[in-house]
């Protein structure tokens, strides 16, 4: 019987190597970033193609110019009425991801917060708002989740609402304009 001696790798150079390359790409960190879909443009409300839940009506238009950059981003929404003055509303949202309170100018007090999905290509918007009426404060959630869609050229805001009578969902429709 023959006995043939079989090198091992126990160390030296080639040792050394093969654990380097081994053990180097998991201790280094991958890093893969995602950009976020960017809202950014004119938007106009289609009616006909969004659904305003069960017992909701859409009862005029909108039309909401979104500006996004790196921190934040900012609804401009006008409500145009016939016959009377336009209602204006503005929103900017941090990218931060802390919850911000606010109190309109003679509204409730909001909490209010932006989060990207994990893939970045979904934007929801948590808002809740406290109303106070004879020393009893009510709340009131609203959910609203932005994707874009037909190659971008519509945003879905799909919406939960949740207050004291239960929860409402919706669909609404922008087109860009």
């Amino acid at each position: 019987m023959m006995n043939i001696d079989v090198p091992r790798v126990t160390g030296g150079f080639f040792g050394i190597c093969l654990l380097s390359f081994l053990l180097v790409p998991a201790a280094v960190p991958v890093t893969q970033t995602t950009a976020s879909v960017d809202f950014s443009g004119k938007w106009v409300l289609n009616a006909s193609k969004s659904d305003p839940g069960e017992g909701g009506a859409i009862t005029g238009s909108e039309i909401v110019v979104i500006t996004q950059n790196a921190s934040s981003i900012t609804f401009d929404r006008t409500f145009p009425r016939p016959g009377s003055e336009e209602i204006k509303r503005t929103e900017t949202y941090s990218f931060d991801g802390k919850e911000e309170t606010i109190t309109p100018p003679g509204g409730p007090t909001e909490r209010r917060k932006a989060e990207w999905s994990a893939d970045k290509q979904a934007l929801t918007i948590t808002t809740v708002m406290a109303f106070t009426m004879s020393g009893k404060t009510t709340e009131y959630k609203l959910i609203d989740r932005y994707t874009l869609g037909s190659g971008g050229k519509t945003i879905l805001v799909n919406s939960i609402s949740i207050n004291p009578k239960g929860e409402r969902k919706t669909v609404m429709v922008y087109d860009k304009g």
